[in-house]
Parts: C-alpha cells; structure tokens; sequence
C-alpha cells in the first residue's frame, strides 16, 4: 500500500474522534450552562410578575379615577373651565397612559385593548395642554401669571414642578420665549424653597435655550453656576459642563471677551420679535393701527 493510502486510512478515525471530542466539549458547556438558564429564567419570571402588578394597579387606580371622574357633561366642562386643570388633567392622563403602555407587551395586545389606547390622550394632546398656556402668558403677561394665586381663584396655581414641566416641554416645542418665561420662573421658584438640585436643573435647561436664543454669555453665566456646583458629584454631567462652557467661550471670541460679557445683573429682554404687541392685541380681539 502507498504512503498515500495509508495516511488517508489514518486520517479517517482521526477526524471522526475529533468530532466526538468536540461534540463531548459542547454538551459539556451545555449541562454547565443549565443552571445559569435557570436563574435567568427566574429574573424573568419575576420581572414578568412585577409586569402583572403594575397592569393590576394601573386597572385599581382606573377604577379609583372613574369614580372621581364620573360626573356629567355640563359637571365636566365646569371642571375643565381653566386652562390649569386642562393641563393637569392631560399631563396626568398622558403620563398614566405611558406607565400602562410601558407596562404592557404591545406586540401580544389585543386589537381591542389598542383601539382602546389610542383614542386616549397622547403627546399631541399633552403639547397642546402646554401650548394653550404658554400662549395665554405671551397675550395677557401678569393676568396669566398661574404660578401665583389671583384674587379670585387660589387654587388653580401651578406648582414649581409643573412651570418647570412646561418651561422644559417648550423649549422642545422650540418655542425658546415660553420656555425662557417658565424656565426662569421655576427656577425662582425652587430657589426660593431652597431646593438646589431643582434649580440646577432649571439652570441647566435654561443654558440651552439661552445659546439656542443667541445668547451664549448667559448660557455661560449659568453653565459657571453648574460647574461649581456639580465639581464634587458627577464626573460625567461636569464633562459635559466643561465642554459646553469651551463652547460658549468661543462663541463670545475667546476668555477675554468672554470674561468682558459676564453679567447676570443686566436684565435680560425676553421679547421675542417687536410685533408681538400687535399680535397679542389682535388674538385679544382689539384693534390696532397698521
């Protein structure tokens, strides 16, 4: 027999050996890896059981919410009379609306259950509730002024948390004056309960809108105020101070300028263009001279 022929012969139960090794190698890793499966299949379980939990209290506050909501039309247009309890009632519909749908397995819904959800109030709806405030305070300025409780009405006030909501939603409306209107307003409101972590967060959005306005000496202004707040908390949110501030400096034409542009004191002109006053006349239904 050649050389040939006899290695071929010899290769043959090799071959077929390393496959039975390698398939003993596989089945090995297999057996090793049930015991993970299984764990793994426990973290699911309990996370699919915290999934039924939050549908069954989202139905138990439902129920709880009919009751309160169960009143008649004319009962219902007298509730929703204000434009505060519009938004709040939005935002809170559409804020339980994602929690539902967060909870949920879309792709396993019934079409019923669907249909159902998508004639509730949704991010349009909430937009909406937001707009219609944020115009009322550009028109009628201090009449509109819901952060504080007017003589006769004390408790449709908004609170610090919700001018904040709307300043922030604004300014992702890109509308950078209602924005600036309620994002200065929470921050005065935080600052005057003392609560620093709100207000820095106010001062954080209104650094964006500020450079979004074209005006990067405030939006460095209020970026300083957050460097030297977050220096000994968070590495990672002072990168991105530091970043935004090198930013903003060269927008102003380097240090020197931008350190000749520094002032909080000087007020700043938050009117957006000069024919607001003739459009806010018009929407109040007065007449102007053109």
């Amino acid at each position: 027999m050649c050389s040939w022929t006899y290695c071929v012969l010899l290769l043959l139960p090799l071959a077929a050996y390393a496959q039975i090794i390698h398939s003993i190698d596989r089945m090995s890793k297999s057996v090793a890896l049930y015991p993970v499966l299984a764990e793994r299949l426990e973290s699911h379980l309990v996370e699919e059981e915290n999934r039924i939990k939050r549908i069954r209290s989202h139905i138990e506050i439902l129920k709880l919410e009919n009751k309160k909501m169960n009143m008649s039309r004319k009962e219902l247009e007298a509730e929703m009379a204000h434009p505060v309890r519009v938004y709040r009632f939005v935002s809170q519909f559409y804020s339980d609306i994602e929690d539902i749908r967060d909870s949920l397995d879309m792709s396993r819904i019934s079409e019923e259950l669907r249909e159902t959800l998508s004639q509730l109030p949704s991010q349009k709806d909430y937009i909406d509730a937001v707009g219609a405030i944020a115009r009322l305070q550009e028109v009628y300025k201090d009449e509109a002024d819901f952060t504080r409780p007017q003589a006769n009405n004390t408790i449709d006030v908004l609170t610090a948390e919700e001018v904040f909501d709307i300043g922030r939603t604004c300014s992702e409306m890109e509308n950078y004056y209602g924005a600036l209107n309620n994002l200065v307003r929470a921050k005065e409101m935080f600052e005057a309960r003392n609560d620093t972590v709100q207000a820095m967060a106010a001062y954080d959005h209104l650094a964006f809108v500020m450079f979004e306005q074209e005006n990067p000496d405030y939006a460095l202004n209020y970026t300083y105020n957050l460097i030297d707040y977050y220096k000994d908390k968070d590495d990672e949110v002072l990168t991105r101070l530091q970043d935004n501030r090198k930013l903003y400096i060269e927008e102003l034409g380097g240090e020197e300028l931008a350190n000749q542009s520094l002032s909080l004191s000087r007020p700043y002109n938050n009117e957006p263009l000069e024919q607001l006053p003739i459009y806010n006349k018009l929407c109040r239904g007065e007449s102007v001279e053109v």
